[in-house]
């Protein structure tokens, strides 16, 4: 299906018209990222052009955060940036990336990752009009698979990666959730987790959850019981958004538990328990992998019953450098001399910033743009200064790239001085 976008033209601004409710265009950070400065063609410095980025919403401390870290990011690297909703049609997110590519961005950077298909159509595009592709705060494990058929999207030159949302590893988020709970009173758990298609590790974390419970009870005589009626293996599956026929389910939880029923959400889809804390006045402790502005308000100490969110997790809005600095390489024509040659490289880990007490909320918004309510730039992990260093023509390489990133951790986030 080899043709120039601008043959497509036609096609295109017939589905123009509809793009409001493909996903909303996004003003963001003050004056710009919704279009006006370089434009697709820069200026005459090294850098520049559009780029296209495809959030999951449009709102919360994390998008405001990344929108004002990016507005500082602009004059340094001069690139300029458009920011839409993407939505859960594939079709509509291929609308939105074919009409960005039309209006001439140099790439596209996405939260929302698309079936195999869709990817597959995204990257010919980028191939046909010299754009490059990447992902932000997602794993990309899809689009890094071997299609059955097609070319795979991983083994274009087009295709820069992703960073993901928390780390890549089966256990680490799974750890941090048994001790939080071990630490609390209670002992009756419903351990939920996210449904496979969209969260595959989900599944191995959960059996970490339950090791870690198993040896608990071998060593211990407070023992935890994990429930396991119509649970796949130790968890419950809890796909996104919760239906009327839900409330039984929270009633027979409760029922089961009492004061010593408590919560611990896989999830990584913050939103779901954000229902679930008010879901038929429901008041139960819940500990979660995952963030929602909502859900933050709601976070209080273990002694607090009118706050049941006891733990909750959030991944800085910095690790946006990883496909913006890996992009201006690519559109200038200047790589790593350290690229990674293997197309699983090129999916590298954001870590989780932990948060389970008062404490960590109130250190966040003085060490971490994401939690501070003026998202005050002094508060950002990297300057634009020193994003600008990590720039390939500045010398700058993908191992010290990576290990930025790989640096931000709980600790570090948290505690870190600030000069």
């Amino acid at each position: 299906m080899k043709k120039s976008i601008l043959k497509k033209i036609g096609a295109i601004l017939l589905t123009a018209a509809v793009a409001g409710s493909v996903g909303a265009l996004a003003a963001c950070g003050g004056e710009g990222g919704g279009g006006s400065g370089t434009g697709g063609g820069g200026s005459s410095s090294q850098y520049g052009g559009k780029i296209f980025i495809g959030v999951q919403q449009t709102r919360g401390n994390t998008y405001e955060a990344m929108c004002k870290f990016l507005d500082a990011l602009k004059p340094e690297l001069n690139f300029d940036y458009q920011i839409a909703q993407m939505s859960y049609s594939d079709a509509s997110n291929l609308t939105l990336i074919e009409n960005a590519i039309m209006k001439g961005a140099i790439g596209i950077i996405t939260m929302t990752e698309m079936e195999m298909g869709t990817t597959q159509q995204v990257i010919e595009l980028c191939e046909e009009e010299g754009v490059y592709y990447g992902g932000y705060m997602s794993d990309f494990w899809k689009t890094s698979a071997t299609p059955t058929t097609g070319k795979a999207p991983k083994d274009s030159k087009y295709y820069l990666g992703s960073v993901s949302d928390g780390e890549l590893d089966t256990e680490t988020t799974a750890t941090w959730l048994f001790e939080a709970v071990k630490e609390s009173p209670y002992r009756k758990i419903v351990l939920t987790r996210s449904p496979e298609y969209a969260y595959p590790r989900s599944v191995e974390s959960a059996k970490t959850f339950k090791k870690l419970v198993d040896k608990y009870n071998e060593e211990n005589e407070d023992d935890f019981e994990l429930w396991t009626e119509g649970t796949d293996g130790p968890a419950f599956e809890l796909d996104y958004g919760l239906p009327a026929t839900f409330a039984p389910q929270l009633t027979k939880w409760q029922d089961w538990g009492g004061k010593d029923l408590a919560l611990v959400g896989l999830n990584y889809c913050a939103g779901t328990i954000m229902g679930m804390t008010t879901y038929a006045d429901s008041k139960f402790p819940i500990f979660n992998a995952g963030w929602d502005d909502d859900v933050a308000k709601q976070f209080g100490a273990l002694d607090n019953a009118s706050k049941p969110v006891k733990a909750l997790c959030q991944t800085p809005c910095e690790t946006i450098i990883y496909p913006l600095v890996r992009m201006l390489n690519a559109v200038n024509g200047t790589p790593y001399a350290d690229e990674p040659t293997n197309p699983d490289d090129k999916i590298i880990e954001a870590k989780y910033c932990h948060i389970e007490s008062a404490k960590d909320i109130e250190d966040g918004k003085t060490h971490c743009m994401n939690f501070n309510d003026a998202r005050d730039l002094k508060y950002a992990l990297i300057s634009p200064a020193e994003v600008k260093d990590l720039l390939a023509a500045n010398g700058g390489t993908f191992a010290q790239l990576k290990s930025t990133i790989a640096s931000w951790d709980t600790e570090y986030i948290l505690r870190r001085e600030i000069k």
